[in-house]
């Protein structure tokens, strides 16, 4: 019974480091397990505040009890690459942004996401938070007409319909500039307005992105509702638009995912560009002398190592400690053996949006 004690809490005492990062108002939690083996095991959690009282987690408020639910699947998303993982399990979770702010329902996303690259994860929602940024394919609208169910999945789904439904709504940053470039994440903001930066006050390049009216904006995946409803609203007022996505391929024999292919193939159709990173993720092409200056680490790297898992989650900041030379490094590749620079053809194909 130790044995199984000490392990319980030890899963605890790993979701209560998630639950830390929503808030601090709980110091500790303790499982108080009960040992009927004809039942098998029960047992209860009990929180304890950060004046010492203890209290069960059923009579604690329904926002706390909701962050701890983000907290355990951030820490199911951890034990994905765990050896020895459990069968593959199927989740369901009814209306999961119930009492939860934005911020941490894009949390909840990203763990749900994580998850079902091996379980299934099936969410029932009215939030734009999960539908904009859900993959299209996954979506499936349920609605009731003259009292009968209707279900549209696949690419019978409305997109439309479905942004109308649950209030999904384009990007308000695209009214602002001249023309926009599409990214996953605000981290990868940072990383092309801090490389521009640098590539301008070295003289490679005339303009940053801002100076020419150029937004950099993240809005999920290449293939999620919000993006394809931004997309199609800059059809609308014709304004041009560049889409830059991480390749995610996790080896050099890796291919790209088919579903980016078609997302790229649709976009130049439409006439807007669109670039696939031939590393893993624009953390990649950090420079190994400023992830150490940032982090104090110097472990060894290649172009598809997860980079966040090594170096942590805001390892991109290092790119504040990269020269022009640096950056140009990194970005190099040899094609028809002509020695070329990526990141720097990505840069000035977007300042191509407008006339300068």
């Amino acid at each position: 019974e130790k044995g199984v004690e000490q392990e319980i809490d030890n899963e605890v005492s790993k979701i209560h480091q998630c639950l830390l990062q929503h808030t601090d108002e709980v110091a500790s939690i303790k499982a108080r397990p009960s040992f009927k083996w004809k039942d098998l095991v029960s047992f209860y959690l009990e929180c304890e505040d950060r004046q010492g009282k203890s209290i069960q987690l059923g009579k604690r408020g329904a926002g706390l009890r909701r962050l701890l639910m983000v907290a355990y699947f951030q820490y199911l998303a951890q034990r994905e690459s765990v050896p020895d993982r459990p069968r593959t399990q199927i989740y369901g979770i009814e209306e999961p942004e119930t009492y939860l702010h934005p911020g941490a329902q894009r949390t909840l996303l990203r763990s749900f996401e994580t998850i079902a690259s091996r379980d299934q994860v099936l969410v029932t929602s009215h939030s734009p938070v999960f539908a904009g940024s859900t993959d299209i394919t996954s979506v499936i609208l349920v609605t009731r007409e003259n009292g009968v169910a209707k279900v549209q999945e696949g690419k019978d789904v409305d997109l439309e319909k479905v942004a109308k439904e649950l209030g999904v709504e384009p990007s308000d940053q695209v009214f602002g500039f001249k023309a926009c470039v599409f990214v996953e994440g605000e981290k990868d903001i940072e990383f092309l307005e801090t490389v521009t930066k640098i590539l301008k006050e070295a003289g490679h390049i005339p303009h940053t992105l801002a100076d020419v009216g150029v937004g950099i904006i993240a809005v999920g995946g290449s293939d999620s509702l919000r993006h394809w409803i931004t997309r199609n609203s800059l059809k609308r007022i014709n304004r041009r638009y560049a889409i830059l996505i991480d390749s995610d391929r996790k080896s050099l024999s890796d291919n790209v995912p088919q579903r980016k292919l078609n997302c790229k193939r649709q976009c130049e159709d439409e006439g807007g560009l669109f670039f696939i990173t031939k590393k893993r993720e624009l953390e990649n092409y950090l420079h190994p002398d400023a992830i150490k200056q940032n982090c104090g680490k110097n472990d060894p790297f290649n172009d598809f190592t997860d980079m966040k898992a090594l170096f942590g989650e805001n390892v991109i900041t290092a790119v504040k400690h990269m020269s022009a030379d640096q950056i140009l490094e990194r970005d190099k590749y040899v094609e028809n053996g002509q020695e070329r620079h990526e990141i720097l053809e990505i840069i000035r194909a977007c300042l191509s949006l407008v006339e300068t």
